[in-house]
This record gives C-alpha cells, structure tokens and sequence, in this order.
C-alpha cells in the first residue's frame, strides 16, 4: 500500500464508519450483551 499517513487514517475511520453502521456488528454486539452482559 502507498498511502500517505492522512489518506491512511482516513481509510481507516471509513471501515471503522462502515463496520459499526453494519447490522451484523449490531446482532453480535447484543448477542454478547445479552449472553455476557458485554458492551
């Protein structure tokens, strides 16, 4: 990869963005919620 360290943070904080927004990160965050009383 050749990105510099700007469009790198970016890339990042766009999956971090894309991965929270998904409703399988959503299933699983109360699946542990509710089975370990994790969140």
């Amino acid at each position: 990869m050749n990105y510099t360290e700007e469009q790198m943070q970016q890339l990042v904080e766009t999956m971090v963005e894309q991965s929270r927004d998904s409703i399988t990160t959503r299933l699983y965050d109360n699946y542990q919620y509710y089975s370990n009383g994790i969140l």
